[in-house]
């Protein structure tokens, strides 16, 4: 409880050398960051991403992670949906990526094994045996909008889920 009132004073010389650290300090934080190209999230490996301002060790992994479940990134706001992403990580990592959309594997309805549509981030359990059940009753999918179902796949999934889906 007495520790704000406590004032000890440091001899010259340490001031001094205090203030000169402090400074260097400040010149050394003020310093202008080496720009860089931009990192292609389609594209990019985990290294590369480190390379980028706000982007560490874990943001770096998930990003590919997310992007190899996803099948590619369709819009950067996708990395929004990376765990504990919140809109202060995603601002400061935001100008140093860009996107090529050219590069999005689709999954192909009509022969995909069970686990491999489970797999995909936006398909839950209930939503590939749905899928998969469908595609017995019709013994395949001759197009997407078959899949549409205001229980099991309502307009908002489908919307997102349309431009990762393919029937071969």
């Amino acid at each position: 409880q007495l520790k704000p009132y406590i004032q000890i004073d440091l001899p010259e010389t340490k001031k001094k050398k205090v203030l000169e650290i402090k400074e260097l300090d400040m010149l050394i934080g003020s310093k202008p960051k080496i720009k860089i190209a931009p990192v292609d999230i389609n594209i990019g490996d985990s290294i590369e991403f480190l390379k980028v301002i706000g982007i560490g060790p874990f943001y770096a992994g998930a990003i590919v992670e997310h992007r190899n479940r996803l099948g590619g990134y369709l819009r950067i706001e996708q990395l929004k949906e990376l765990y504990k992403m919140d809109d202060e990580k995603y601002g400061k990592m935001i100008g140093g990526l860009c996107i090529d959309t050219i590069i999005i594997h689709q999954l192909p309805l009509n022969t995909a094994a069970f686990k491999s549509i489970l797999r995909h981030p936006y398909i839950d359990y209930e939503t590939t045996k749905y899928l998969v059940n469908k595609r017995k009753q019709l013994g395949k999918f001759s197009a997407l909008y078959q899949l549409k179902d205001p229980v099991h796949l309502p307009d908002s999934l489908y919307s997102k889920l349309e431009p990762y889906l393919s029937l071969d």
